[in-house]
């Protein structure tokens, strides 16, 4: 009876396992779908979408005077919004990390010299390399393959995107995620939710349905 009880044990863990795995690699697929498909220039949201603002005319299409546009989410409702509205203002938290990560190079011109060195250095490199005037290279009598060079220039820029610019990747990678997810939770999906339904025609919710996670039928 042990060495059953056992055997189940280790099928059910297993078979949770496998269901973990699928689970994730569906994940990354609906996000790289989303990457891939999205129209970014159409799925711009509007200010009075996006802040939830009550539009004049009460027979706009994207917002609704009727329901409050910032609720206070149930327990139960925090998976389904942050799921909508992630996937509808998607390009809206895009534009908010470009524009900051765009302020933070401008604002500070170490960074963008560094930048602009490595992008030169790496485009005079391929250049000269597709053109057949870099290789074979030697240093001090030693001859250094493509390979080596590309591994040593590309461990380089790793330490020097990290000293100089990782603070500033992380500082705008933490305040986009701070901001999207708050933004996410608070807003209500209904207030935006038109009578055919956005969420029919949008490949993150229905790759998210196939995938087994539930959306509630109401938008929130």
């Amino acid at each position: 009876m042990v060495l059953e009880t056992e055997e189940i044990n280790i099928e059910m863990s297993s078979e949770l396992s496998t269901t973990g795995v699928n689970r994730l690699r569906n994940y990354s697929k609906t996000a790289y779908a989303v990457l891939k498909n999205r129209q970014w220039k159409a799925t711009m949201r509007g200010p009075a979408t996006f802040f939830g603002i009550k539009a004049g005319d009460q027979n706009s299409t994207e917002t609704s005077s009727e329901v409050a546009p910032f609720t206070v989410p149930k327990t139960n409702e925090i998976g389904s919004r942050l799921t909508k509205n992630f996937s509808f203002f998607a390009t809206n938290y895009a534009l908010f990390s470009t524009v900051l990560m765009t302020y933070e190079i401008i604002s500070d011109w170490t960074i963008m010299l560094w930048l602009f060195g490595i992008f030169g250095i790496w485009t005079f490199v391929l250049r000269a390399a597709a053109a057949g005037n870099l290789f074979p290279l030697e240093v001090a009598g030693v001859t250094v393959e493509k390979r080596v060079l590309y591994l040593g220039m590309s461990l380089l820029t790793s330490i020097i995107l990290t000293i100089y610019v990782g603070y500033t990747f992380l500082f705008v990678t933490g305040c986009t995620c701070a901001f999207s997810a708050l933004h996410s939770t608070f807003r209500n999906p209904l207030s935006y939710k038109t009578h055919d339904s956005l969420e029919e025609t949008d490949p993150f919710t229905h790759s998210m349905e196939e995938g087994g996670v539930e959306m509630s039928g109401d938008g929130i």
